[in-house]
Parts: structure tokens; C-alpha cells; sequence
């Protein structure tokens, strides 16, 4: 892959519901993510194990709060951008690509649009 290796990072907390079209959309990306962490907030439903049928870094944090899981994602990814999205959206295929393009000299962030599936009854 040529460009920037792109690390997303996606905070969860029982999502098994919506989990798996996610990243099914992530690993669709027409520009490849470098590495998928999924940062679980202790899920009691199927979470976990329905991300773990994909190639993700599955990690944990106990403080039941998103900026946590956030942080966690983030000391442990290793590529050279971060991406964040939430379990319960969906990115067009040209997410990432789109996000890549704008990056240059004095550019810090940029962000981007993601389909939410609405359950209604989010923890976050």
C-alpha cells in the first residue's frame, strides 16, 4: 500500500448488533486501513466475539467512557494517522481515501461524513 498507514480505531461497548456491518464497511475501504482496533467498554453482549471474526486488535478499558477508549486506541495503535469512528456507523468505501486526500503541510485534522444506524438505545 502506498500513503499513509492509517490506524482506526473504533470504541464499542455491547454493539453486537451493529458491529460486524461496520467493520464489514472498514474492510471495504478502497483505501486499506493499516491496523482496525476495536476498544471494548466491557460489553456484555456478543461484542467482542463478533469482532474478533475480523482481523482487529481487540483492547479493553474499564472506565465506561468513550474519550477513554479513545485514548486507549490511540497508545496502542502504531500507524501513522488516526481514524475514529463509532460501532454503530457505517463510512462510504471512500472514507478513508477521502480523509487521506486532504492531508498536507500545516493540516492537523480532517474529518469526515458516516452513516449511524439508529438503535435508539446507545450507551454513548
Amino acid at each position: 500500500m502506498s500513503g499513509p498507514k492509517i490506524s482506526v480505531i473504533i470504541p464499542a461497548r455491547n454493539e453486537a448488533d451493529n458491529i460486524q456491518e461496520c467493520l464489514e464497511a472498514i474492510f471495504s475501504q478502497s483505501y486499506p486501513p493499516y491496523e482496525v482496533l476495536v476498544v471494548d467498554g466491557n460489553s456484555t453482549d456478543d461484542t467482542v466475539e463478533k469482532a474478533k471474526a475480523y482481523p482487529v486488535k481487540i483492547l479493553c478499558e474499564d472506565a465506561h467512557s468513550k474519550g477513554f477508549a479513545c485514548q486507549i486506541g490511540v497508545e496502542n495503535a502504531t500507524g501513522e494517522y488516526i481514524a475514529f469512528i463509532n460501532s454503530d456507523c457505517i463510512p462510504r468505501k471512500d472514507w478513508l481515501a477521502s480523509l487521506v486526500r486532504e492531508f498536507r503541510d500545516g493540516i492537523v485534522g480532517v474529518g469526515g461524513t458516516a452513516k449511524l444506524v439508529d438503535t435508539g438505545d446507545g450507551f454513548w
